[in-house]
């Protein structure tokens, strides 16, 4: 009785409903339809699902083709052609000498560590054949960078390669940078340059003007002297240009250590008090000189 159901029948009196013994079964077409009308949306859903993931991958490509023609691009106008008189001379220095100085160095920061404590005059010299052999020593500076110390100048000659940047391959980035102290108001005067294809030919000379057609420049002055017995480094004025564009720096000093001193941080502090135990710092021809004191 349970497996039983019952069908209505039609007369021409009244309905009655007959007892059949038999399941009705569902009728085959309205089966099939509804099955159909499933695989029709299954196949509709996939289809949207397929555009929409064509779609963002295809923005995707486009997007990192945009960034890699940008940066490729961007490179290109920022470095110039390699050239066998692009590439710095690389300075050899004994090892024990490079050792000789290390520890020179790392005894004179660990005194100005100490300085309240000790209460030592300590200084360090370090000439340019030392900074130029550092250089030569790491895999990353060799043949990049070289270090020219003149009286009260000092430059920087940098030739880096940009094979790894988009559309640097075979080229390279060219800068100077310079600075310069002035005994008689206390200032130093530091300048930037990056040099295009069109001025790549002064490249590593002293000519203390900038070019219009270098790719940038830039410069500042800073007052270095002490106020209230400590060391004060404050940033006068200064100017930038990228590309013919200038660049807004502060048109009012700026005291620069300000933050150390008036940090809470205790490694700020300590840096502070490293920093203001530095007496003097001299310029002179193939060295310079740290004096610090308490």
């Amino acid at each position: 009785m349970d497996n039983c159901n019952y069908v209505k029948v039609e007369s021409h009196d009244d309905a009655e409903i007959v007892h059949t013994g038999k399941p009705v079964l569902p009728p085959v077409r309205a089966t099939l339809s509804h099955k159909n009308d499933k695989r029709k949306s299954r196949g509709t859903c996939c289809n949207v699902c397929l555009c929409l993931g064509g779609f963002l991958f295809g923005l995707g490509f486009l997007l990192i083709f945009a960034t890699y023609m940008y940066a490729s691009q961007a490179v290109r106008l920022l470095t110039v052609e390699h050239s066998p008189d692009l590439e710095l001379d690389t300075v050899t220095v004994p090892e024990n000498e490079l050792t000789a100085f290390k520890y020179g160095a790392e005894a004179f920061f660990d005194n100005l560590e100490e300085r309240n404590k000790v209460g030592v005059t300590n200084e360090l010299t370090a000439t340019e054949k030392n900074l130029n052999g550092l250089a030569s020593a790491s895999d990353f500076l060799r043949g990049h960078v070289r270090a020219r110390l003149y009286d009260d100048e000092v430059e920087l000659d940098v030739s880096f390669p940009t094979d790894v940047f988009p559309g640097g391959k075979g080229r390279l980035f060219v800068a100077q940078l310079s600075g310069l102290w002035r005994k008689e108001d206390s200032t130093l005067r530091t300048s930037a340059r990056v040099f295009s294809e069109k001025t790549v030919g002064e490249a590593f000379s002293r000519k203390p003007s900038f070019n219009a057609e270098d790719v940038a420049t830039a410069q500042a002055t800073i007052h270095v002297g002490r106020t209230n017995d400590r060391l004060a480094v404050t940033y006068k004025d200064g100017y930038s240009e990228v590309l013919g564009w200038f660049l807004p720096l502060p048109d009012e000093e700026l005291e620069v250590l300000s933050f150390l001193y008036d940090s809470d941080d205790e490694d700020a502090q300590d840096a502070a008090r490293v920093l203001n135990t530095i007496e003097n710092i001299s310029l002179e021809k193939g060295k310079i000189t740290v004096q610090a004191t308490n």
